[in-house]
């Protein structure tokens, strides 16, 4: 590239620029390019009755099926123990209110233990939440594993209620009917989205 004659005017620089060929450009690098021979691809397509046979990895098959059988057991003693701490909570907690208050029975003991429905730790909407969170987290998400997730939870609360003996407390019970909803929710979404 050659510069020649550059001035200064009040609205910046002036000149002329002219440019050379750069090497290997020009009349021979035109004809070598005409020269080059095109290559192309050309599909050619299987014949239509080739078959293609399946064989079943077994062994990843019975590890998956393993892993989900393992998953699904933590979740469930997960539950039972989530239920459990709930139970031993509210228990602990109600007694110890009412003996410093001195109440036995009858509707000032039954609000101490409507008190227990909305702890932050131990109320209805904090252990339904966790479980459920749990239970997406360990799904991955699957809409599809929804009635696995709802028999473990349904057996982890059984289990929790053979352990008491009884009938849990009325904070359990409404716990699980969250639960039970929020898996008909969730199920009712993919349901919704599929149909989109």
């Amino acid at each position: 590239m050659a510069i020649q004659s550059i001035g200064n005017t009040p609205y910046g620089t002036t000149g002329s620029v002219s440019q050379n060929n750069k090497p290997g450009e020009g009349k021979a690098a035109e004809e070598a390019k005409e020269s080059t021979p095109v290559r192309e691809d050309t599909f050619v397509k299987s014949a239509p009755d080739a078959k293609v046979t399946y064989t079943p990895d077994l062994e990843k098959i019975s590890a998956m099926k393993a892993q989900l059988s393992n998953n699904m057991n933590a979740f469930r003693n997960m539950v039972q123990d989530l239920f459990g701490q709930q139970v031993e909570f509210t228990h602990s907690s109600l007694q110890s209110l009412l003996e410093k208050t001195g109440v036995k029975q009858g509707e000032e003991a039954q609000k101490a233990a409507e008190a227990f429905l909305d702890d932050p730790t131990w109320g209805v909407d904090a252990v339904s939440t966790r479980i459920l969170d749990f239970a997406k987290a360990i799904s991955g998400g699957d809409p599809e594993k929804i009635e696995l997730l709802r028999k473990a939870v349904q057996d982890g609360f059984k289990a929790t209620e053979k352990a008491w003996g009884s009938a849990l407390p009325e904070v359990s019970g409404k716990t699980y009917d969250k639960i039970m909803q929020g898996f008909d929710d969730w199920a009712a979404e993919a349901k919704a989205i599929e149909t989109e």
